[in-house]
C-alpha cells in the first residue's frame, strides 16, 4: 500500500520483518576494508522490444525502447494478450535494460546482510555511493572475519517465474 518493499531477516535468534534497503551501517571504503572489488554490465536479460499478439496469433502491436534498439540491437520478447489485461502496460512491464552487478570483498561487518544498504567509496571501479547489498557471505579463519557482498544499484525485489 505504501510502496515499501519488506523482507524477512534474522536479529540474533529472532526473525523479524525489516524495511528491504534499510541502513546496514557499514561504509566500506577502498582506502580502508575494501580488499577486492568488480563491476560488470551484462545484456543477460535484457528485453528491448515486445511484440503483442492476440490469442489467436494475430500481430496488435509493439513496445520498445529506440535508445537501446539503436545501441544494442533487438532482444526482443512476445506477449499474447490476456483479457482484462492492459496489453501495452504488460508488454512495457517486460521491458529490461543493461544489468549492472558488482561485488565486493572486504573486512568482515556482520551488519553487512542481503535486504540492507550498504555505503561505498572505491575510485578504482567506479562505485561509489548507496548499494543495496543482494548477497553475502562471511567467513571466519583464524581470527579474521571477512565478507564477499552482491551488490545493486536498485532496490528491488527478486521475481520468480
Amino acid at each position: 500500500h505504501t510502496g515499501k518493499k519488506y523482507m524477512p531477516a534474522m536479529q540474533g535468534r529472532k526473525v523479524t520483518v525489516i524495511a528491504k534497503g534499510t541502513s546496514s551501517g557499514v561504509t566500506l571504503s577502498q582506502d580502508s576494508n575494501i580488499s577486492d572489488a568488480s563491476y560488470s554490465d551484462t545484456l543477460d536479460g535484457m528485453v528491448d522490444r515486445v511484440r503483442i499478439y492476440s490469442e489467436k496469433g494475430k500481430k496488435l502491436g509493439m513496445v520498445q525502447n529506440k535508445n537501446q534498439v539503436q545501441k544494442y540491437g533487438i532482444y526482443q520478447k512476445t506477449y499474447t494478450k490476456e483479457e482484462k489485461v492492459n496489453a501495452k502496460k504488460a508488454a512495457k512491464a517486460m521491458l529490461e535494460g543493461v544489468a549492472k552487478e558488482a561485488s565486493v570483498s572486504a573486512i568482515g561487518d556482520v551488519r553487512a546482510k542481503a535486504g540492507y544498504s550498504i555505503k561505498i567509496m572505491d575510485k578504482a571501479t567506479g562505485l561509489s555511493g548507496k548499494f543495496y547489498i543482494t548477497s553475502d557471505s562471511h567467513t571466519f579463519e583464524g581470527g579474521t572475519h571477512t565478507m564477499t557482498l552482491g551488490l545493486a544499484w536498485k532496490n528491488e525485489m527478486e521475481t520468480v517465474g
